[in-house]
């Protein structure tokens, strides 16, 4: 029997969390074409990637930027940032979150908010 799905990801996000980052990376959802816009694998990247995320923030442009986090090998967490200050978060972990499930929650997430934003879909350009 499988558990539901808040539940693992529950547990995912209670592993992920709990967990020492060893790097990320950083891309613009670009209305869905995901643009990667930095890699870190160290402090002096992470708090580059911040400092950018504080500046899109006092910017006042609609822009959503997803991070992934990573913690381990296949393990790790996804934030969706939008310049509102809201954040949607999906971790993974082998076993009891995949990353293709978080991937995925994360892909329809960042759509949902587009429109909302009032961005066109790619196939009504």
């Amino acid at each position: 029997m499988k558990l539901p799905r808040w539940l693992r990801h529950w547990g995912a996000k209670f592993l992920a969390l709990h967990s020492d980052e060893i790097g990320g990376m950083m891309h613009d959802y670009a209305n869905g074409k995901w643009v990667e816009v930095m890699q870190w694998d160290d402090e002096v990247g992470q708090s580059q990637a911040q400092s950018f995320m504080e500046s899109v923030f006092n910017g006042g442009r609609d822009e959503i930027y997803i991070i992934c986090i990573r913690v381990g090998p296949g393990r790790g967490y996804f934030v969706v940032y939008d310049a509102t200050r809201n954040y949607y978060h999906r971790s993974f972990w082998p076993g009891v979150y995949e990353l293709n499930e978080a991937f995925n929650d994360v892909r329809l997430y960042c759509r949902e908010l587009a429109d909302k934003m009032g961005f066109r879909r790619p196939d009504e350009i």
